[in-house]
């Protein structure tokens, strides 16, 4: 993104990065996040699994990182293979949210609504905002259809389903 379009972009986002904002700086002085610094236009910040309550910690068992406006959370230290592909993945994330602004969590909110009612697609894994950033960070597009291949070439098993 050219100069001027990145000064765009941070203001057009800066709604959300302040939301982000508040929320990082407290939990930062509670000790449960520590700031990482900037990384592109991404202000990034680590969880501290070892001080959060264990609520926060039980929640941060299912995420890989998430993102509100410039501001990124990552659950993997940026030192691993998976702390910096999450970081592309999340830094795809302010990119669509300094190209979207504000409207960004309406319209991922929108398609993750609309995915719900179709029989084959999954909100999640099927989400345009979803699908541009795993492409953006090299991860599998597909995860629905890579995970019915692999219980197909018997490399997953599935437990049977319990009837009631």
């Amino acid at each position: 993104m050219k100069q001027p379009w990145r000064a765009l972009g941070w203001l057009w986002s800066l709604p959300l990065t302040l939301c982000g904002f508040l929320y990082v700086t407290l939990f930062t002085f509670l000790g449960w996040y520590k700031s990482l610094g900037r990384h592109g236009d991404a202000l990034v910040w680590e969880i501290n699994k070892d001080r959060m309550p264990a609520l926060l910690a039980a929640a941060w068992r299912h995420w890989a990182g998430h993102t509100v406006g410039n501001i990124v959370v990552l659950n993997d230290n940026l030192d691993t293979h998976r702390g910096r592909i999450t970081l592309r993945h999340e830094q795809e994330h302010v990119r669509q949210g300094m190209v979207l602004g504000v409207f960004l969590p309406v319209l991922y909110a929108l398609a993750y609504l609309g995915l719900k009612f179709c029989r084959y697609a999954h909100p999640y894994y099927d989400n345009p905002f979803e699908v541009d950033a795993r492409r953006a960070a090299g991860q599998v597009v597909d995860v629905i259809g890579a995970l019915r291949r692999a219980v197909a070439e018997g490399k997953i098993k599935v437990p049977p389903k319990k009837h009631p």
